[in-house]
């Protein structure tokens, strides 16, 4: 079902998000060691961008999912809804001097979130709720705990605890490429147990890619 498609995208898209936010500076440092001005710039542009990552990630879902039942011309009705208040969202934002270029990604998220809403408001609308999330009461009671908070809690605690670790040595060491790289690669291997922990991640959807390969 379409729960478990969206449910996928959260788990996925989550920790990139928060890796890509708390990580920022680490990451651009490593790309662009030469520029310290631009990485300094840049870092908190990226730390707030990369928040609309999974509203980006839910976006290609929803599109999907309107295309799969005959609806295809109502992702760009919600796509021109999102441009326009990126428009007028990133105008007033950047020229304001306290916000500045900050809100660009910004205006990003807000656009981000527009497209969200519309596309849930055409799916709620037109969309036979058991059929699109198998429940029968429909779209409100998917989009809960299991869909949302869970993959974000474990994102969370994996990539706070990564940041804690990377924090911890690197005061100790110093800052290096290797370390960032042996951070990441830790973060990703903590992220499954958490996840079965929590609950975002169930047993049922690790044996499902496994049947499969046996048939």
């Amino acid at each position: 079902v379409i729960g478990d498609a969206i449910r996928l995208t959260m788990i996925v898209s989550m920790p990139i998000s928060l890796g890509l936010s708390f990580f920022s500076n680490e990451i651009l440092s490593r790309i662009f060691g030469g520029e310290p001005h631009a990485v300094a710039l840049s870092t908190p542009l990226l730390s707030v961008l990369a928040i609309s990552i999974p509203l980006a990630c839910l976006i290609t879902v929803e599109n999907a999912v309107l295309q799969a039942y005959g609806a295809a011309s109502l992702p760009m009705i919600s796509m021109i809804a999102g441009s326009v208040i990126k428009i007028i969202s990133a105008y007033f934002l950047i020229g304001n001097g306290a916000v500045n270029i900050a809100g660009a990604p910004i205006s990003t998220f807000f656009c981000d979130l527009v497209i969200n809403a519309v596309n849930w408001s055409f799916i709620e609308k037109r969309l036979p709720h058991k059929a699109m999330l198998g429940d029968e009461k429909g779209l409100s009671r998917k989009i809960s705990l299991g869909i949302f908070a869970k993959p974000f809690l474990a994102a969370f605690i994996c990539v706070g605890t990564a940041r804690l670790v990377y924090s911890a040595i690197s005061v100790r060491i110093g800052e290096s490429r290797l370390i960032t790289l042996a951070t990441i690669a830790f973060c990703a291997v903590i992220y499954l147990p958490i996840s079965l922990v929590i609950g975002a991640i169930t047993k049922e959807d690790i044996k499902k890619p496994l049947l499969r390969r046996n048939k």
